[in-house]
């Protein structure tokens, strides 16, 4: 019996003591504070990726709405007149119809897959197509002259999702401004740069933003949050009036310009526009896509028409860098 007592003791598993357990635990905290950051790089990596292919996928709906609609670039003027005059029974009735006047994007995409109620369109646009890097949402609170749909959609959504994609001005103005005493924006032929902008560089007295009129090597569409510092900060109105820093929820001044809402290095917002780990991504009419350092965007040739004129008023020290100076024409 003792013989078999003691052939019983030897077979006794022994478990974990304390210190096993705790080597295992730190091990396992080591390797997930070493995957969590690969995680974590591989997610905003992703997110770059995707926010490039949308701005491909604009650039070339753009290109195919100019083809269709002789040459002309979508917004403000052309795709956008048509909300000079619109009731809001007809805008929450067609799905075609752009949520703004600086709106580019429903041009640009598919209106099949859309809602003919103005409000359920803009959130989607905004939130579907936007780029997943964009997190912010926008309290109702902060948004003015909003539609009953808008403001009904927004309420639903618990805000409006912060826009991700801004075209420059530059490619929405014409050459030629409001003519003098107009009262209506009806009258108006095209709608022209503000003296503020024009200051700053002066589109060819010609220039009307097609797309026959745009250069390769110059940026159509950029990454962008078009934040401003006054409440409420974003207008969703369906007609906003031309006027210096009034571009909606989808255009923007450019980064030349040294106090742009959506590009000024020095307000809290622009982690927003420039969101991929210090780059932000660019489409160029010819449908690149990259991924750039701000302070690589410096050079006033990259977003303004060929033949304008730089003027230098209330441009950004920077571009100084790449040898602008006052009165020098743009290539």
């Amino acid at each position: 019996m003792r013989n078999g007592m003691s052939r019983g003791a030897r077979h006794t598993s022994k478990g974990f003591t304390l210190i096993e357990l705790l080597v295992v635990v730190a091990i396992i905290a080591l390797l997930i504070g070493i995957l969590l950051p690969a995680i974590g790089a591989a997610r905003r990596s992703g997110w770059q990726a995707k926010g490039a292919a949308n701005l491909r996928s604009f650039m070339q709906g753009m290109i195919q709405y100019a083809n269709a609609n002789r040459f002309a670039l979508p917004g403000l003027n052309s795709s956008g007149r048509s909300l000079e005059t619109i009731a809001t029974t007809t805008i929450d009735s067609r799905a075609d119809l752009p949520t703004q006047n600086w709106d580019w994007i429903v041009p640009s995409v598919d209106d099949r897959d859309l809602s003919s109620n103005h409000g359920q369109r803009l959130i989607r646009i905004l939130r579907e197509l936007g780029c997943p890097a964009m997190r912010t949402i926008i309290p109702v609170s902060q948004v003015q002259n909003a539609t009953a749909s808008v403001t009904a959609a927004m309420t639903a959504n618990a805000g409006l999702p912060g826009p991700s994609y801004l075209m420059p001005a530059p490619w929405q103005w014409a050459g030629t401004t409001e003519p003098s005493g107009t009262t209506s924006g009806a009258n108006v032929t095209r709608y022209g740069q503000p003296s503020a902008e024009a200051s700053l560089v002066q589109l060819p007295s010609g220039w009307s933003p097609r797309l026959d009129r745009t250069a390769p090597n110059k940026i159509g569409i950029a990454d962008g949050f078009p934040d401003v510092t006054s409440s409420p900060r974003f207008n969703a109105a369906p007609w906003v009036p031309v006027a210096d820093a009034a571009y909606g929820l989808f255009g923007s001044s450019t980064p030349i310009r040294n106090d742009s809402k959506a590009y000024d290095s020095t307000q809290d917002n622009i982690a927003l526009s420039v969101r991929h780990n210090g780059r932000m991504n660019i489409v160029k009419w010819d449908a690149s896509v990259s991924a750039e350092k701000l302070d690589d965007l410096y050079d006033v040739r990259l977003w303004f028409p060929s033949n304008s004129i730089f003027q230098g008023g209330g441009a950004n020290p920077k571009v100084a860098r790449f040898g602008w100076t006052a009165g020098k024409v743009i290539n």
